[in-house]
């Protein structure tokens, strides 16, 4: 059985490089951009992908630009994949997303609130 597929994106390589490590040891395969716009490049080579992680602030593309871009650009991919916004903020932004999840302080609320997103597969007709 294939892994379940995330991409994170985070303009800070220590968050991307925990984030990785959190969900791989739940058992995710990770995919990691360091920024908005190459994740909107990955984002079309990785088949199946089942939830986008975005970093709301980041310098270039904003969390919100790149919920926006995907929206206009990829229309299929924002239809079909949960994207959930990652904030140190204390309010979430408003925005057409599954939801919004703060940044790791806790390993494990943080790996549970990630699997709340990811779609349950559809029952396979027999």
């Amino acid at each position: 059985m294939d892994k379940t597929k995330i991409l994170t994106i985070d303009d800070s390589p220590d968050m991307l490089f925990l984030e990785r490590i959190v969900l791989e040891r739940e058992g995710y395969e990770v995919f990691t951009a360091d920024n908005a716009e190459s994740a909107l490049k990955m984002i079309q080579q990785i088949p199946d992908l089942s939830l986008i992680l975005c970093d709301v602030q980041m310098e270039k593309m904003a969390g919100l630009q790149f919920v926006k871009n995907l929206e206009t650009n990829h229309q299929r991919i924002f239809n079909n994949t949960p994207v959930v916004l990652v904030t140190a903020l204390d309010t979430f932004p408003e925005a057409k997303i599954a939801g919004c999840i703060r940044k790791i302080a806790d390993l494990d609320e943080f790996a549970a609130k990630v699997k709340s997103f990811i779609p349950s597969p559809s029952p396979r007709a027999t």
